[in-house]
């Protein structure tokens, strides 16, 4: 073999090795991405979505408007929220700045949960918390208490005013 065949025949070798790996490592990332998707929707289904319409249940039988919604953002990351306003006889939709949103989001390109809450969206207030966690530690314990906080900082910020 010629010296130009065996260095374009090496070079392609090489280059065909490093597209299957490429494709290999891809693949896996997209499984992993998948895997953490099915494991957010089971966490949902099974304690986050009860524990926020029973939120909203108890809001509305109070006369406080409420409503859980779940989707997936523009860039397909899937979520569930509850929006809630501390105002009685209120709707949802009506003044944005008014309502209150704590919402889960799965963040599969890093493989955590991000956990945010906007307790206060008035112009002037910082009334926004993040927290960002990993999806196994997320339990019925835990969304509790960022339910309570939430609500908490929600009613709280309105006695301020």
């Amino acid at each position: 073999m010629s010296i130009f065949n065996r260095v374009l025949h090496k070079h392609e070798t090489r280059k065909a090795a490093q597209a299957e790996q490429s494709a290999a490592l891809s693949a896996q990332a997209q499984q992993d991405r998948e895997q953490f998707i099915r494991s957010f929707r089971s966490m949902t289904a099974d304690v986050a979505k009860p524990l926020l319409d029973q939120f909203a249940h108890d809001a509305q039988a109070r006369g406080y408007a409420a409503l859980v919604k779940e989707g997936a953002d523009r860039d397909g990351n899937p979520y569930i929220s509850i929006t809630f306003v501390p105002e009685q006889g209120a709707k949802v939709g009506g003044d944005p700045s008014n309502e209150c949103v704590c919402q889960l989001k799965a963040l599969p390109a890093e493989h955590v949960l991000e956990c945010a809450s906007c307790h206060d969206q008035r112009p002037g207030k910082d009334g926004t918390r993040i927290l960002r966690a990993d999806l196994r530690s997320i339990n019925r314990a835990f969304l509790e208490t960022h339910l309570e906080e939430f609500l908490t900082a929600a009613l709280e910020a309105r006695e301020a005013t």
